[in-house]
C-alpha cells in the first residue's frame, strides 16, 4: 500500500471506465455517462490528489502491480450530528484482485489517515441494488447508517396501496388513509411562515433522536443545542431564500407537523438539481392520522411547480417509522445507503 499521484491517474482512469453505475432510473442517466462525470472530476482534481490537499489518493499493489484505488476526503461533517468524518468518495478493485482482500487494505489506509487526524468514522455509498458493493463494506465491518430516498415528481404517489402490518419486529401504523383522504378534523397542509418558526423549532427539538443514525457516539444535548440555534434562522430563510420553502399541516386547529425543502441542491454524486426535504416531523400525538401524505402532496406539488424534477431525502437506517410510509405510500425508492465503520482513533 502507498500513496498514490498524478502518476496514478491512468490506472484509475482504466478502471473508472470499466465501472457499471447505478442511479434511479427517474434520474434519466446511464453508466456511460456517470463514467464520463467521474473522469472529468478526476482530471480536475489531479492538482489537489497530485498536493494531498483535501483529496488523497491510495493505491494498493501486489508484486509491484497496482490492483486498486481509493479516494479518501478527511474532515467533511456528518450534516446532522456535524461529527467529522472521513468520506471515502471512490474506490475500484482491478480485475486481478481479490475484492475483499484488496479493499481492506485501502479501507485500513483510509482508518489509519482518519485515526491519525482524530476523526471517528469513515464514511462512504453504496448502491442500494448493487448488493456487491454493500457486502464487500459490510464483510469490512461496515454497517448502513442513511438511506437515501428518491423519486421523480412525475410519478405520483400509490391511490390506494395494500395496508398490510410492516414485516418490522414492532408493528407501525400505516400512514395512508383510505383514498388518500385526511383524518376528521384534520386539515390540508398549507404554506409555512415566518411565524411558524417557533413551532418548527419546538418539534425539531421534540423529535431529533429519530433524526441521529444508531451507532453513533453523540451528546444528544449539543445536537439540540446546534439546531436550535440553526432554526432560530427560519423566520429569515423563509422570507430571503428563494428557495427554501415549507408547509404546515394543522389537526384540531392547532399545528401538528411541518416539512422543510430545499431547491435546486447539487447531489455529489450525479451532479444533478433536485428538491431536498431538509427536515420533517410530526407530533407524536397526531402521528397514524395521514398528516405526512398532506406534507408531502404539497411539497411534491409546490417542487413540481418551479420545475423540479426529483425530490430526495435522507432517513436513518433506524429510523423504520419513517422509512416505511416513504417506500411503501409515498413512492419512494432507496437509490443509496450510506455506509460506516468506526476508526478506533485514539
Amino acid at each position: 500500500m502507498r500513496k498514490g499521484g498524478a502518476r496514478d491517474l491512468p490506472f484509475v482512469r482504466t478502471l473508472v471506465a470499466k465501472k457499471e453505475f447505478y442511479t434511479f432510473p427517474g434520474r434519466g442517466l446511464d453508466s456511460r455517462t456517470m463514467r464520463l462525470r467521474f473522469l472529468e472530476i478526476y482530471r480536475l482534481s489531479e492538482g489537489e490528489i497530485e498536493e494531498g490537499r483535501k483529496t488523497c489518493l491510495f493505491i494498493a499493489e501486489g508484486d509491484g502491480e497496482p490492483l486498486g484505488y481509493c479516494v479518501p476526503v478527511p474532515g467533511l461533517k456528518e450534516s446532522i450530528t456535524d461529527e467529522p468524518q472521513c468520506w471515502l468518495f471512490d474506490w475500484g478493485v482491478a480485475s486481478g484482485g481479490d475484492p475483499i482482500t484488496v479493499m481492506k487494505a485501502l479501507v485500513d489506509s483510509c482508518r489509519d489517515l482518519a485515526r491519525s487526524l482524530d476523526i471517528p468514522y469513515l464514511a462512504t455509498r453504496a448502491p442500494h441494488d448493487s448488493g456487491a458493493d454493500r457486502e464487500t463494506l459490510q464483510a469490512l465491518g461496515f454497517w448502513e447508517d442513511i438511506f437515501l430516498i428518491i423519486k421523480s415528481t412525475d410519478a405520483p404517489s400509490p391511490a390506494s396501496p395494500p395496508i398490510t402490518p410492516p414485516s418490522f419486529a414492532s408493528p407501525l401504523p400505516p400512514d395512508l388513509p383510505p383514498q388518500g383522504g385526511g383524518g376528521k378534523g384534520e386539515r390540508a397542509a398549507r404554506r409555512a411562515k415566518p411565524e411558524d418558526a417557533g413551532f418548527i423549532s419546538d418539534l425539531n427539538q421534540e423529535s431529533i433522536e429519530d433524526l441521529i443514525p444508531k451507532g453513533r457516539d453523540v451528546d444528544l444535548s449539543i445536537v439540540k443545542k446546534r439546531y436550535r440555534y440553526t432554526y432560530a434562522q427560519l423566520g429569515a430563510w423563509f422570507q430571503e431564500d428563494p428557495h427554501f420553502f415549507g408547509f404546515v399541516v394543522e389537526s384540531e386547529g392547532v399545528p401538528a407537523g411541518y416539512i422543510l425543502i430545499k431547491e435546486k441542491l447539487t447531489d455529489e454524486f450525479t451532479g444533478q438539481e433536485q428538491g431536498y426535504i431538509y427536515d420533517m416531523a410530526i407530533r407524536k400525538e397526531s402521528r397514524g392520522k395521514y398528516l405526512g401524505l398532506s406534507l408531502h402532496g404539497s411539497a411534491v406539488k409546490e417542487l413540481k411547480r418551479r420545475g423540479g424534477r426529483l425530490i430526495t431525502g435522507e432517513i436513518s437506517a433506524s429510523n423504520r417509522r419513517a422509512l416505511l410510509p416513504a417506500i411503501r405510500h409515498l413512492g419512494f425508492k432507496i437509490e443509496r445507503c450510506r455506509m460506516v465503520v468506526r476508526t478506533g482513533r485514539r
